[in-house]
């Protein structure tokens, strides 16, 4: 065989093969503990910096990513909120929400939230909500 034609066969297969490693954007299971508490930090950080005297809860999930980068795990969600019938208390408070659509109308939120596990360390790094 060639070897001139052998190094750019094993580039190329090593360069698709290594894609969806780091940096690459893959569907992230929402059932996985670390994609739940992601999502638990950004409802918890939504609830202290709205004006709200009332909490909201993400009530569906839409979209759920996540991105390997080189200081840890960085997860891109798209989510509905809906306000509770609660007052705000603490940041791990669970309240139903309101039935009534006319009391509380759905609201869609997307964020990222950087984790590093390891350092027990989350940053919400991008949060828009209308």
């Amino acid at each position: 065989m060639n070897p001139k034609l052998v190094f750019p066969v094993l580039v190329a297969c090593l360069a698709f093969g290594a894609a969806d490693l780091v940096g690459g954007l893959t569907d992230a299971d929402i059932n996985d503990p670390r994609v739940q508490d992601a999502l638990l930090y950004f409802a918890g950080n939504h609830n202290r910096r709205s004006n709200s005297l009332f909490l909201s809860q993400v009530t569906k999930v839409m979209k759920a990513q996540q991105q390997q980068v080189d200081d840890g795990m960085m997860y891109r969600f798209t989510v509905q909120m809906r306000k509770t019938p609660c007052r705000k208390a603490g940041p791990d408070q669970r309240c139903p929400v309101y039935q009534d659509r006319k009391k509380a109308p759905p609201y869609q939120c997307t964020f990222e939230v950087l984790t590093r596990v390891w350092y027990h360390f989350y940053e919400l790094k991008e949060s828009t909500c209308n």
